[in-house]
């Protein structure tokens, strides 16, 4: 984990660091949601998963740039198993 994201991170016993990534993807989920919206689902280990905020995420992330997939093939699957591909 980044130091700049998570700050410092120290030895812990294992329940506050269960939590401490408990919290962290409730946080990521959230921010999700509020900036891409979309359908959210329940999961028992996340109450609150946007799945429909995801594929918004992927595309947007693409066109900045910040990934790239160059075997075409490869994109096509990606892209039809993605959850962008119900939006």
């Amino acid at each position: 984990m980044s130091r700049a994201v998570f700050g410092k991170r120290t030895a812990r016993g294992p329940e506050r660091t269960i939590a401490e990534a408990a919290v962290i993807q409730w946080k990521v989920s959230k921010a999700l949601y509020q900036q891409y919206g979309g359908t959210v689902i329940f999961q028992q280990s996340n109450p609150f998963e946007p799945v429909g905020a995801y594929g918004k995420f992927l595309k947007a992330q693409e066109q900045a740039k910040a990934f790239e997939i160059f075997d075409p093939k490869m994109r096509q699957v990606f892209w039809a198993i993605s959850p962008a591909s119900s939006q």
